[in-house]
């Protein structure tokens, strides 16, 4: 019985360990996703803001 319960505690601790590598890695995969969306949501800044800076220029060309 204690044999059983044994190698049922390393088959555990080998999911667990398993489980742990996993979660480490989708964890690098979110911290480098969302690094991503920040640069791309700062490029869309500077777009938006270029094209202001356009439409003022086209606004005040006009006159």
């Amino acid at each position: 019985h204690s044999v059983h319960l044994a190698r049922r505690l390393l088959q555990l601790e080998k999911q667990n360990s398993l489980l742990v590598k996993d979660l480490e890695h989708q964890k690098e995969q979110v911290t480098q996703i969302s690094q991503e969306v920040n640069y791309c949501s700062k490029k869309i800044e500077c777009v938006e803001t270029i094209n202001m800076a356009e439409q003022l220029f086209i606004k005040w060309s006009i006159f």
